[in-house]
């Protein structure tokens, strides 16, 4: 089984691969991120247009639907200290914590999240590789 990040899931997306997506599993996090994601590349980067970060929005929406999402516990004292020692973000150290928790693998295009993955005995990989 597997969990998704934010980057993985928004990079299956926007590479048309939704179906790796379809019942795996991703935390509540990622909702947030996937919707600030869609902001900056609005408002800030100027990719895309109000209309096309609407339309983006829904069909991330449908695929969140058709995910499982982990209610993990966003306050968790495991997640700060893998945060800590892998010197990253509590919202990353999620992820990686939540994997833990499920056993599962964890699916990331983050180069840092990866790392501490592996140095935590986490499997983890690309989506190119699922």
């Amino acid at each position: 089984m597997s969990l998704f990040d934010t980057s993985s899931i928004f990079e299956a997306i926007m590479n048309q691969r939704v179906e790796i997506l379809l019942g795996t599993t991703t935390i509540p996090l990622a909702l947030y991120e996937l919707g600030n994601i869609i902001w900056k590349k609005t408002s800030l980067l100027d990719e895309l247009t109000l209309e096309e970060a609407v339309e983006l929005m829904k069909v991330v929406d449908d695929v969140l639907k058709r995910m499982v999402i982990y209610e993990n516990n966003g306050l968790n004292p495991k997640s700060l200290i893998i945060a800590q020692q892998g010197k990253m973000s509590y919202y990353d150290s999620s992820f990686v914590h939540s994997a833990i928790e499920l056993g599962y693998q964890l699916v990331t295009e983050d180069n840092q999240m990866r790392k501490i993955s592996q140095e935590l005995g986490v499997p983890v990989v690309s989506i190119k590789d699922v």
